[in-house]
């Protein structure tokens, strides 16, 4: 049987030398198509945000059951495959060069030190590096920056993200909530997982809802006579936001240049004048619905913006206006201020102390540029967004800032606010409060606040002041007091010397008339009173004043409880007032007045 005849050997015995060059050039253009094709998937142009940092750990300990490690994981939020060579992660001068690698859409990595007794492996695909940038400073910003030097995606090591102080102590790592949503900056919470984390896998708080909020400004302010700077809650795109097109002022202002002053979010825009701003008049400032996030969203509708060049405060100008020192497990503290002047206020610098005991002063500066227009309210919290969630408070963030706090007693302490005017220290509302101070019918007091009455009485009269109502889950963050009384209509020309403000009360905490106030105002200052509380059988109930110093104006406050610390029955007391003048007189009242149950 004859052999076949072999045409690839035939081909080759014709044409030996052709052959013997033809595998080398064939592997070598194999090779370059391999490498355009590979290349192709990996080097696409990556665009801000197709890469997230999804989850961080930055305080391991005290360690839940997870590797005693910080960790960054990335998750690719595109559609493209995208090699990490030349990414890196810049944590102020200290910087992670990241290996060669494909991080695949839809897909996360583990980035951590490597180390023979830490394996994350078993919990995802992971990019072990040399040494990972440290995240063990609260306040730290680290960035995701592409081979050229852009900002793909950063996170800031902010520990009011966490929303829960116990979690903050360390143990559980910080995730992203909306991957879809990248513009917003309070977009982080502690992980529910309760190994601490879930690095390589789907977040515990995972949502994917498309973004459609539009931008907001949370607060302008003039940084000098020439300088508008405004704070956006979210990031912004920075080509639109450096249009002047975008923005309208009255009063013949003109804009000379603008300019993003925020490289973490780029949600920070200052607006530099051809022209000087005066004291006077109030300027508006119109942002046009053109104005856009970093995904598209505009603005819903025109937003004026008001400016005005500020003034220092003085004594009395700026008070304490609601406080909670005493906040639930897990939650954050706040103090409301409430400009009752008529000057625009910078709080830029003035401090927030608790002066109880100075041999212990706390003191925390204000950090933030914040313009507060007269009549105007303002919270300070170290968590923003747990008082917005917790008090149903969203509508009011542009009032709700974020600032370190002293530390507070639950019982008793002081709430102070001070300036400088030049070296010397100026006192502009100081609140010694007390527990004493709430509703006596309460049992708790967690999570409930002291709010003022009336902002133009004493800030230091115990009446003053109650607790604010449930019907208001027990605050009211940077707007008006649940339990306020601002321009009792009843005074008007009234020339009694004690006036009750409402007769009629029900103490259930339901911001209705919840206490009976008494508004009295006298001749001259040295009064003194004595004042009892008897039902109709004339049987003592409560003794509310004994050899009380009165101002010459002030409020008096019965909020229901007896002498036995117990709530007065439904019914009619008697209100009997002795007033005693500096000269030793006597004068004697007597009123009427109803404990009621709910209206």
């Amino acid at each position: 049987m004859s052999a076949k005849v072999n045409k690839h050997n035939t081909y080759k015995m014709k044409n030996p030398v052709f052959y013997s060059n033809f595998k080398p050039h064939f592997l070598i253009i194999l090779s370059i198509m391999l490498f355009l094709v590979r290349g192709s998937a990996q080097t696409q142009t990556v665009e801000p945000y197709d890469i997230l940092i999804s989850e961080f750990m930055a305080d391991p300990t005290p360690v839940e059951h997870l590797p005693n490690a910080e960790y960054i994981e990335l998750y690719n939020r595109s559609k493209k495959n995208i090699s990490l060579k030349d990414f890196k992660l810049v944590n102020g001068s200290v910087v992670t060069d990241l290996p060669d690698s494909i991080l695949k859409s839809n897909k996360y990595f583990i980035i951590y030190t490597r180390k023979s007794t830490v394996n994350f492996g078993i919990y995802g695909d992971t990019l072990p590096v040399t040494k990972l940038i440290t995240l063990s400073n609260p306040g730290d910003t680290f960035f995701l920056k592409s081979p050229d030097n852009r900002v793909i995606d950063a996170a800031s090591y902010d520990l009011s993200y966490y929303q829960n102080s116990n979690k903050a102590q360390g143990g559980w790592s910080m995730e992203r909530i909306n991957i879809n949503a990248p513009c917003l900056a309070n977009n982080w919470i502690a992980t529910t997982n309760l190994n601490g984390g879930t690095p390589g896998q789907k977040n515990s708080v995972y949502q994917d809802l498309i973004d459609k909020t539009p931008p907001q400004v949370l607060s302008s302010y003039t940084k000098d006579n020439n300088t508008i700077v405004l704070n956006f809650d979210k990031s912004l795109n920075r080509d639109s936001a450096k249009m002047p097109i975008h923005y309208q002022l009255d009063n013949n202002l003109r804009i000379q240049s603008i300019k993003m002053l925020d490289t973490l979010l780029s949600n920070i825009v200052q607006i530099n004048l051809k022209d000087t701003l005066k004291k006077y008049p109030l300027y508006k400032l119109i942002l046009k619905t053109s104005l856009k996030d970093c995904q598209g969203n505009p603005l819903s509708k025109e937003d004026t913006i008001k400016i005005q060049l500020p003034e220092k405060a003085l004594r009395n100008d700026l008070i304490i206006n609601e406080l909670l020192m005493n906040p639930e497990v897990g939650g954050s503290r706040f103090v409301e201020i409430y400009n009752r002047s008529e000057k625009v206020i910078d709080l830029y610098d003035l401090k927030i102390a608790n002066l109880y005991d100075t041999m212990k002063t706390d003191v925390k500066p204000i950090t933030s540029h914040y313009s507060l227009f007269p009549k105007s309210y303002v919270a300070l919290t170290e968590s923003p967004l747990y008082i917005q969630n917790r008090y149903k408070a969203v509508m009011y963030k542009k009032g709700i800032i974020k600032n370190r706090l002293p530390t507070w007693g639950d019982a008793f302490g002081n709430a102070t606010i001070y300036g400088f005017e030049g070296t010397k220290p100026v006192i502009i509302d100081s609140f010694n409060y007390n527990k004493s101070f709430h509703n006596p019918l309460l049992t708790n007091t967690e999570g409930v606040s002291l709010e003022r009455i009336n902002p133009n009485d004493s800030t230091n009269n115990a009446a003053n002041w109650h607790s604010a109502a449930a019907t208001v889950l027990y605050a009211t963050p940077a707007y008006q007091n649940s339990q306020s009384n601002l321009n009792p209509s009843v005074l008007g020309n009234n020339e009694e010397i004690f006036t009750l403000i409402n007769k009629t009360f029900s103490p259930n905490d339901d911001g209705f008339q919840d206490y009976l106030l008494m508004h009295y105002s006298v001749d001259k200052k040295g009064y003194l009173a004595n004042i009892f509380i008897y039902d109709m059988e004339g049987k003592l109930v409560k003794r509310l004043a004994i050899n009380e110093l009165l101002s010459k104006e002030g409020q008096i406050k019965w909020d229901g409880e007896t002498e036995e610390k117990l709530v007065a029955p439904v019914g009619t007391y008697i209100i009997y007032i002795e007033l005693i003048d500096p000269d030793g007189g006597v004068k004697k009242i007597k009123k009427l007045c109803v404990l009621a149950d709910k209206f």
